[in-house]
Parts: structure tokens; sequence; C-alpha cells
């Protein structure tokens, strides 16, 4: 709880420091995110002012009994995520599996889910969600599987909008719904979604070279009236395209033993985004 009080009373503003000076900028922290680097140390990432973006460093100090900065400076890399989760009416995706089969996402619709305008990303292997993606964040409002189960989310902030390399997002959810495909209510779940940043890097696909491509891990953990299931995604994403490559490890659990293992690798085979085709 120490931290969350000192966050409050000591970042409105960061206080820059060099040679005979010193002067302070307002900051938007509404996007912000804590990284502990040590028991007595965090950095806080994604600090906006303007169109900059911050991060500040703080060390706990006993004798005043308050977390105080102790460096700061410009946040870089900066990526504007949206940018690399884009969402049109009539976008596709053609994905190549490891076993030759194709997985195509289209972007058919865009509906109303709990008071969000959400866009409907149907896959030709019967799942269909529904996304958010803009200067707000990313964010999952409803997760289908057709003729089988519905669960909303209502929504789940999956992404911050601004990002930089190294960033981590650990996001809680609990009691979501889930309906079967005639829309009884079956039961609820509960679990998290762990969303990190990690490096740039260069992906050959056949849909094209992407010597940018931002590698992200996504881990999605629940338990829900059947068992536990942890997904593990590895994705490559690139500005303008959205995912070019994605590596998936799924277990799914019951009582305690393991029933199911799932591992795919799917690379981009062709896309239309925004009216641009790939290749």
């Amino acid at each position: 709880m120490r931290r969350l009080s000192v966050i409050f009373l000591i970042v409105p503003c960061f206080f820059f420091l060099s040679v005979g000076e010193s002067f302070s900028i307002p900051l938007d922290i509404t996007n912000s995110g804590m990284e502990v680097t040590a028991p007595n140390e965090f950095i806080l990432h994604n600090a906006i002012s303007g169109s900059k973006m911050y991060y500040g460093v703080f060390q706990w100090n006993p004798s005043s009994n308050v977390f105080a900065p102790t460096g700061s400076g410009m946040q870089s890399p900066v990526l504007k995520f949206w940018e690399y989760f884009p969402l049109h009416l009539g976008d596709t995706w053609t994905y190549r599996r490891h076993d030759g089969s194709a997985d195509i996402r289209t972007v058919t619709a865009v509906e109303d889910v709990c008071g969000m305008p959400c866009m409907k990303l149907e896959g030709s292997n019967g799942i269909n969600l529904w996304w958010a993606s803009d200067s707000s964040g990313i964010w999952l409002a409803k997760a289908e599987i057709v003729g089988y189960q519905t669960t909303i989310f209502c929504p789940l902030k999956i992404c911050n909008p601004y990002t930089y390399l190294g960033f981590s997002k650990l996001t809680p959810f609990e009691d979501v719904p889930i309906y079967d495909g005639a829309g009884i209510f079956m039961g609820t779940m509960s679990g998290y979604h762990c969303y990190s940043g990690n490096s740039l890097e260069t992906v050959v696909t056949p849909a094209g070279v992407f010597p940018d491509a931002v590698r992200t891990n996504w881990v999605f953990s629940w338990t829900d009236p059947w068992g536990t299931c942890v997904r593990t995604h590895e994705f490559w994403s690139v500005k303008g395209i959205g995912t070019v490559k994605r590596v998936t490890a799924e277990s799914d659990s019951s009582g305690g033993a393991l029933i199911r293992t799932h591992n795919e690798v799917v690379v981009l085979e062709s896309a239309t985004v925004g009216g641009v085709s790939y290749p």
C-alpha cells in the first residue's frame, strides 16, 4: 500500500536536474506502468507530457518514509501499439500453419459490446474475437467458439496505447461470465493476462521480410468450471500490418491432471490491411 500512496503524492510532475538548475513538467500517468527493479526501487514508465513520454526512477527513503525520485528521462523507443494491431472493416490475414493448413482471420463487422464499439475478427477455425484498438489501448471484449460457448470480458485491457521495449502489463480478471451456444449461462472464469514486449526482430514470411517486427509475449491463464487452461503466445507484430508470426503453446488440466496440450507455429502468407495488400 505504501507504494500506491507514494505514487499519488509524487507523480503529478517529474523534476529534471542539471548543473545549476532544476525544472519540472506536468504529466499524464493514466496509462503508466510500474517496473519493480529492486526491493526498494521502481521505475514508472509511460508518463506523457504533450507528445513526449518519460520514465522516472524512485527509491525508498526511510528517513522521510516515501519513495523519492532519483532519476528521470525520455522513454525510448516509444511504440504506439494500436498501430501494430490495426483493425479495419474488410481487413483479412491468411496464415499458414506448420502442418500446411490455413488460418484465415477477417474483420467482418463493428458491433457494440458492453457499450464499446468493437471490431469482430472472425476466424476460419470457428473462433471469433471482438477487439477495440485505438489510442486508448488494446481491448478484448468478447470471445466466441461458434456453436459452443461465448465469454464476455466487458472489456479486458490487454495493452496500454503507448509502450516501450521491455514493458510488461499484468491484468487480472474475475468472474467473467460464460454462455453456451444457446445463450444459457454456464459459469464463470477467473485468471490473469500478462503481456510483455521484448525486442525488435527481423521476420521472414511468404508475405514479405519485416525487419522491425516487435516480439511480444502473451500469457493467458484462467480457471473455469471444467479446469484450468494456460495459453502462451509469442507474437511478432509489424506497424500497419499486425501479426506476421505466432508461436502458441497451450495446456489444459483438470483436477490437477494434464488432459490436453496443443502447440503450433503460424506465419503470414498474405494480407490486405487498410486497403494495402501483402505481398
